[in-house]
């Protein structure tokens, strides 16, 4: 979450200092009449896309993975390798928390950029920036964690036919 944050903050010192300056006049009337708008709209769907998903691979992962046999198994077996195993959802759980961050993300953007988004500040346009680069790198990341995780679930499916 903080190389999100990191990330943000390098991203937008280069819009300022190579694109244009971020305290310019000219960024706010862009903000509020290009970017709001699509931003509020985007990080809304993004939002539901991820709650959508978050039910839907964590019940069938679970479902599918981890109330299987084998993975009682191969848990098993890890558990005597290593003795601080002691959760076998615990990267489902992880994965839950993972997209409930970003769902959370998503929807808080979405109402800064109509609630607070709303002010005619440049202030404000750039703190909108930085959460919306930040709720993007975030929903990267949740997309590469789901991605491997179905990985899994599919090799699963392959090894058990």
């Amino acid at each position: 979450m903080f190389i999100c944050f990191g990330l943000s903050v390098l991203i937008i010192g280069l819009i300022h200092y190579v694109l244009i300056p971020l305290t310019d006049e000219s960024f706010l009337i862009f903000y509020k009449g290009e970017l709001r708008d699509s931003f509020f709209t985007a990080f809304l769907s993004v939002g539901g896309l991820l709650l959508t998903l978050k039910t839907f691979i964590i019940l069938h992962m679970k479902e599918q993975v981890y109330d299987n046999s084998e993975y009682d198994e191969l848990f098993q077996d890890l558990q005597k390798q290593n003795s601080d195993l002691k959760n076998k959802y615990l990267p489902l759980q992880k994965l839950s928390t993972l997209l409930f961050v970003s769902v959370c993300m998503s929807l808080g953007t979405a109402i800064y950029h109509i609630t607070i988004g709303l002010m005619n500040h440049w202030l404000v346009a750039v703190i909108s920036m930085f959460l919306s680069i930040s709720t993007l790198l975030f929903f990267i990341i949740s997309l590469i964690q789901i991605r491997t995780n179905i990985t899994v679930w599919f090799d699963h499916l392959d090894s058990g036919q």
